[in-house]
């Protein structure tokens, strides 16, 4: 993880910080942006295109396809805030954050970031086991983290109660609001857009008023049911259905009352040798 402190964030400006780091750790394959002016601009596009960086761009929108990065300014954020309450150097604060990210190891991989990105974690204030001695090479990281981030796409998938969606090329489909909405305002827009592609949980959609192409998560847009398509499909009543099609009428039970239970008993010597219980309420 690399952090720059700018003071503009001009296209100009980002590639003189970007020239920087990239002339200490080479250009990448890719680069994951958001979709901020800088980074779309054509003098962005023509210096990544020239070292020959791949730019892959976020669903608008949709910050959880850059989680990682969206996690990150999470906890970067919470470091200046609690500097600022201390009064505190935030630029100090930042570098001795940084210093413990780099030698820390993540819970997924076991590994600290510049293990897996030199080959050795760097060393820092805190006394390690490799003052001492050499660990021998482990290379189990790479499945160990494949593991980890299934089982936390599994858990997060479980949570959301996440299933597969049906959005497909050629279907209409209405288009979540993104403005905040006002007290009168329906989530999703009136207007109806037609799928043009579909990646992954990524779509392109078409505004059939104007033409106009947006990309949204399969999240953010809603399919529309022809007028044809049965009322019991739309609210999903197909088991209430009489063979011919029909709607069956559906039997009301009155609610039952129930009696309550016995808190407990009280024994009532009758005469000698027999015992009788009373129910006390």
């Amino acid at each position: 993880m690399e952090i720059e402190i700018m003071s503009t964030i001009t296209a100009e400006a980002t590639i003189g910080r970007l020239d920087n780091i990239f002339n200490r750790l080479g250009y990448p394959r890719t680069i994951t942006l958001d979709n901020a002016k800088q980074f779309a601009s054509e003098e962005f596009e023509s210096y990544c295109k020239s070292r020959g960086i791949i730019l892959n761009f976020i669903t608008p929108y949709w910050p959880q396809a850059n989680s990682e990065i969206e996690r990150q300014n999470r906890s970067l954020n919470k470091l200046l805030k609690t500097s600022n309450a201390l009064g505190r150097d935030w630029k100090a604060d930042l570098k001795d954050y940084l210093m413990l990210y780099y030698t820390t190891p993540q819970a997924t991989t076991g590994k600290t970031p510049t293990e897996l990105m030199y080959g050795r974690t760097i060393r820092s204030k805190i006394p390690s086991v490799n003052d001492l001695e050499t660990a021998p090479p482990n290379t189990d990281f790479a499945d160990r983290d494949t593991i980890q981030k299934r089982k936390g796409k599994e858990s997060e998938d479980s949570k959301r109660h996440a299933k597969e969606s049906e959005i497909e090329v050629g279907d209409t489909v209405l288009a979540k609001r993104t403005e905040p909405l006002r007290t009168l305002d329906t989530p999703f827009q009136p207007n109806e857009f037609t799928v043009l592609n579909r990646t992954g949980p990524k779509v392109t959609i078409e505004d059939k008023a104007s033409g106009s192409l947006f990309d949204r998560n399969v999240a953010h847009v809603k399919k529309v049911l022809p007028l044809s398509t049965p009322v019991a499909e739309c609210l999903d009543m197909s088991e209430d259905n009489n063979a011919d099609g029909s709607f069956q009428e559906m039997a009301i039970e009155k609610p039952r009352r129930f009696k309550r239970v016995p808190t407990m008993m009280i024994p009532i010597y009758k005469r000698k040798g027999d015992v009788a219980c009373v129910n006390v309420c």
